[in-house]
């Protein structure tokens, strides 16, 4: 009975490379096509994740869709550079003038401070305080050359009142908000302006603020006046304190 033969151990060289030849080529995957917008403020075109999206965690949820839609289309750098140049410019400002630039919405601190940082931060910050601290009438300012440091104190409209400041121990008149000297007179100090201004003011019929004498004019409206300076309010007729100070 005849036996089969065994298959060789060694396959020919030729057969092994007619197999690899049938076997299909793979096409290497196309690399995925660069999605790119135009910026509404540079007009410079750049890629997708260039621009605010649903995950864009430094812009506010309210805003991260009207950032990223063709019409209103800005990217990071410029919505970076448009934070930092408006927070330098409202200095002392509400920080509600901090807005989107495309809806107008107003940022919150927590997202305004993400696109500032070191000295651009710091003068944000001092800002805002300088603007908290306005709200709080009993608050004063060091007047002293080359001194940041305030104070607060219960006001006292009747008379001169002599404070130091804790920082540089430099006396100062609570009432006037001037470097305390030798002498001292609220009244006098009231009535310092110089010739020119006291000219203008008169051809502008403006008054002088009964609580802290610093002259005021009327645009329109009433008769009862709002003093920035001091923050009383007086009549603009009688020229009085609303209330009969």
């Amino acid at each position: 009975m005849a036996r089969s033969k065994g298959k060789r151990a060694n396959q020919d060289p030729a057969v092994a490379d007619e197999a690899q030849a049938a076997e299909p080529v793979r096409k290497k995957p196309r690399p995925a096509k660069i999605v790119e917008y135009l910026c509404n403020i540079c007009a410079h075109k750049k890629p997708s994740d260039s621009f605010p999206d649903a995950k864009s965690t430094n812009i506010p949820p309210s805003c991260r869709g009207c950032l990223g839609t063709d019409s209103g289309r800005i990217c990071h750098s410029c919505v970076s550079n448009w934070t930092s140049e408006t927070a330098a410019k409202y200095a002392g400002r509400s920080p509600e003038e901090i807005a989107c630039l495309a809806c107008g919405d107003t940022w919150p601190y927590e997202y305004v401070k993400m696109h500032l940082s070191g000295e651009d931060l710091d003068r944000y910050e001092a800002r805002l305080l300088r603007y908290a601290l306005r709200e709080d009438l009993n608050f004063r300012w060091c007047p002293a050359a080359d001194c940041e440091a305030g104070y607060i104190h219960e006001r006292n409209t009747n008379r001169c009142r002599k404070i130091t400041c804790g920082a540089c121990e430099v006396a100062s008149c609570y009432h006037c908000e001037i470097v305390w000297e030798a002498r001292h007179d609220c009244k006098e100090h009231r009535g310092e302006v110089d010739p020119e201004t006291l000219k203008t003011l008169q051809e502008q019929q403006a008054r002088q603020c009964p609580e802290c004498g610093i002259a005021v004019t009327k645009i329109s409206g009433c008769d009862d006046i709002h003093c920035e300076s001091c923050g009383e309010s007086f009549d603009w007729a009688s020229a009085k304190l609303v209330g009969g100070g």
